[in-house]
């Protein structure tokens, strides 16, 4: 499922995170919304909804990251969701365990 994004596609989501472009945000950022959610399902069992809270987290965080230049090679992009999902993934489900304890 990873496969499928090619270079160019990063190069164009960072350009229109760059250049504020919603058209071009608004074609893209599903392909890469469906990649992530995907990801934390098939690799570590997420459920569609905690995958989507997830990949919405990290999606803010990752636009505001591009714009600030802590991103700079568009082939650092996937690595950087990837593991941004994975790691807001175990804190979710570890914010969720420390309720389940405390209740």
């Amino acid at each position: 499922f990873l496969v499928n994004m090619s270079k160019t596609y990063y190069n164009n989501f960072m350009g229109a995170v760059m250049k504020n472009d919603s058209e071009a945000l608004n074609d893209l950022t599903p392909k890469l919304v469906n990649v992530l959610t995907r990801y934390l399902q098939i690799r570590f069992g997420a459920s569609t909804e905690d995958a989507e809270d997830c990949v919405q987290t990290v999606l803010m965080r990752g636009v505001k990251r591009v714009k600030e230049n802590g991103i700079e090679k568009p082939k650092s992009l996937l690595a950087y969701f990837l593991t941004s999902a994975k790691h807001e993934y175990f804190r979710l489900k570890k914010q969720s365990i420390r309720l389940t304890f405390h209740l």
